[in-house]
């Protein structure tokens, strides 16, 4: 009986896709509106655990949000192996992003640790968004500089960990 209620109660908080959306900081001074149409122009994609997302070297033509699940971002090295993990990156988490700012081949690769669940654009749907709503176009720039910055500024201090683990086994 208890296991049913949890059940019962798990799915009486489950998030939407638009719960989601209208809680990242990427979207975070968009209307109502925009976000409804951003919502209904995408959609739902499931992968199962240790599934590919997208590999790292490929066209990027669309962008994700996480609603279920768990995805590790890794980079090949230099000699093309499977690389290490970046990060690990859950639910309401945004990736492909980058996309829609260069027309760079995709910078890493993107699997699934778990089965997960994803909101999937077509960047030329966001594109469109951009030219019927201008405004749309500036804030999704902000949110994705934002976005980029809180990713790099994680980097450097994942970088400075890193160097005072070096430094520190040297002496």
């Amino acid at each position: 009986m208890v296991s049913m209620w949890r059940q019962v109660n798990r799915e009486a908080v489950m998030k939407t896709s638009f719960d989601y959306i209208r809680e990242n900081t990427l979207f975070k001074n968009f209307a109502e509106n925009i976000l409804k149409a951003l919502d209904a122009s995408g959609k739902e994609r499931l992968f199962t655990k240790d599934s590919v997302l997208f590999e790292q070297g490929s066209v990027g033509d669309e962008i994700y949000m996480i609603l279920e699940g768990k995805v590790c971002v890794r980079q090949k090295n230099a000699d093309g192996d499977q690389g290490s993990e970046v990060v690990y990156l859950g639910e309401g988490e945004i990736i492909g992003e980058m996309v829609l700012i260069d027309d760079q081949l995709r910078s890493a690769t993107v699997s699934a640790e778990s089965d997960v669940k994803v909101k999937v654009w077509p960047a030329s749907s966001w594109k469109e968004l951009c030219e019927e709503y201008p405004k749309f176009g500036y804030e999704l720039i902000l949110g994705i500089a934002r976005l980029l910055c809180q990713r790099l500024r994680h980097s450097n201090e994942s970088i400075a960990v890193l160097n005072k683990v070096l430094w520190n086994k040297e002496d």
